[in-house]
């Protein structure tokens, strides 16, 4: 077996343009950070503020859920770097467990006093 095909990992392990390419800086991740603490606090509020929402609370609160994890899988899953057919293989299996989420919600009539 020839040196060429066996990978440098020692070459990432150092800190060599292998490692930049498959990263966001550290100011990305901060942001990210931030921009996650933000819409946690946005939720906790949500959540303090049961009346003004109405029946549609469940709903707001389940879509800033979905932005904060589809947020954490892209930047520090490093989902945003990966291939796109890994991409499409992770998220597919997120949409597929919340519409059974959501359909065994259904079933058990979890919305239907909402809506009365």
């Amino acid at each position: 077996m020839s040196d060429q095909t066996i990978p440098n990992y020692q070459h990432v392990a150092d800190g060599g343009d292998a490692a930049v390419e498959h990263g966001a800086s550290d100011r990305t991740y901060v942001m990210v950070a931030l921009f996650l603490a933000v819409m946690t606090a946005f939720e906790v509020a949500t959540s303090y503020t049961k009346k003004a929402l109405g029946p549609f609370e469940d709903l707001v609160l389940l879509t800033l859920m979905a932005i904060k994890f589809v947020c954490v899988a892209l930047y520090f899953m490093h989902l945003k770097y990966d291939q796109a057919l890994c991409k499409r293989v992770f998220f597919f299996g997120v949409v597929v467990a919340s519409l059974v989420y959501c359909g065994m919600l259904a079933t058990f009539h979890y919305w239907a006093p909402h809506f009365r």
